[in-house]
């Protein structure tokens, strides 16, 4: 997987290409902002806004794509490990939501249940 850095080293160039852009074009932009200051104002704060969580938005991916490396890394033991204990998880996230939908189940019912759907998942 790609790392984030080369994508914000793009985004970086581009927005420092918009500032030169937007830098020789200052005394024309200034006249312009200047008709309506308030609307004009409130259009560069939430690009600003914008910007500053798209780049957020792209810092935040380090964890995944580490994990994805270190993902691809494993041996087919070590992936099956990861892929057997990510269904329990997800077996115990559905039998937590049975037990929310079922208040009065018993366990045997909530198993029943979730062998159910289980069953209905592997049909699809």
């Amino acid at each position: 997987m790609t790392r984030p850095q080369r994508y914000l080293i793009r985004m970086g160039a581009f927005l420092l290409a918009v500032c030169l852009v937007a830098a020789l074009l200052a005394p024309a932009l200034v006249r312009f902002f200047l008709g309506n200051p308030a609307v004009n104002g409130m259009i560069v704060v939430i690009l600003l806004a914008g910007i500053a969580y798209i780049f957020r938005q792209v810092l935040q991916l380090n964890p995944q794509v580490a994990w994805i490396e270190r993902y691809r890394q494993m041996t087919g033991e070590q992936r099956l490990a990861v892929a057997l204990e990510l269904h329990e998880i997800s077996c115990e996230v559905a039998r937590e939501g049975i037990r929310r939908a079922n208040p009065a189940a018993d366990v045997a019912e909530v198993e029943q249940l979730l062998h159910r759907r289980l069953e209905l998942a592997r049909a699809e």
